[in-house]
């Protein structure tokens, strides 16, 4: 980092780009060995940090019981939209539901613009 400052670079933007770098990795290889069932885990504190607010004692029980009530939820549609139940994957529900779509409008209405991140 002292390095990159002498040379008269930007080393705020710099390790702010690094971390978006290491979370998406972190996010990538979960999802990667665990399934898309497992962005449940990652997708369900956010959407209850929005419902609730950043209390960690009311949080994390709703976060637990926001994660199973989505699992759920994407279950019970994945067996009920086709008549044979092992036709629609859970996974396939999961990925509507808190998936990519969800994931981007977080990422806007959080305030994290492309902008910030071009030198």
């Amino acid at each position: 980092m002292t390095q990159l400052k002498v040379l008269g670079g930007r080393c705020r933007k710099n390790k702010t780009w690094w971390n978006v770098y290491g979370i998406y990795y972190y996010c990538c290889n979960s999802i990667f060995f665990l399934g898309i069932i497992s962005f449940i885990g990652l997708i369900s504190p956010q959407i209850t940090r929005r419902l609730i607010g950043n209390d960690n004692r009311y949080l994390i029980p709703a976060s637990a019981f926001m994660g199973s009530f989505l699992l759920l939820m994407s279950d019970t549609l994945a067996r009920t939209i086709i008549s044979p139940p092992e036709l629609l994957p859970v996974g396939a529900i999961t990925s509507f539901l808190g998936g990519a779509p969800l994931f981007l409008y977080f990422l806007i209405k959080g305030g994290i613009l492309i902008n910030d991140f071009i030198y």
